[in-house]
């Protein structure tokens, strides 16, 4: 059984934290912290994350919206009952699980902190839904 961990971004990063992003403390909770053990209440309301129960060829965790390389890109996402990642050049998607089997594949970024990815494709003329 794959553990039930959330990550979200700050709303108002200050100095003293360690990146932009936060992590839930438990299931049920509201409590927001940094990586560092820092307490931080505001979260960037639409930037919730869900962790996958998977991780990348780094052993990085993989949440939704992460963005994977390898021969193309992919955007993680939930999909009927199950993880997939969404081609964002191509158009299919694929079990996240089959997909870390038969492909390398690596974070690359995020949706929410790395859009300019998912322009370069759509101003190349590959649609992007």
């Amino acid at each position: 059984m794959r553990e039930i961990k959330f990550r979200a971004m700050m709303d108002r990063p200050h100095f003293g934290h360690e990146g932009l992003w936060v992590y839930l403390q438990g299931v049920g909770s509201d409590l927001w912290f940094s990586k560092n053990g820092k307490y931080y209440g505001d979260i960037k309301q639409g930037t919730e994350c869900q962790f996958t129960g998977f991780q990348d060829k780094n052993e990085v965790d993989i949440y939704d919206g992460h963005i994977l390389g390898g021969e193309n890109k992919h955007i993680v996402e939930w999909h009927d009952d199950g993880w997939v990642i969404r081609s964002i050049s191509l158009d299919w998607t694929t079990r996240l699980k089959t997909a870390l089997f038969q492909y390398d594949i690596e974070i690359i970024g995020n949706i929410y902190e790395d859009s300019g990815m998912l322009n370069q494709v759509e101003e190349k003329g590959i649609k992007n839904d």
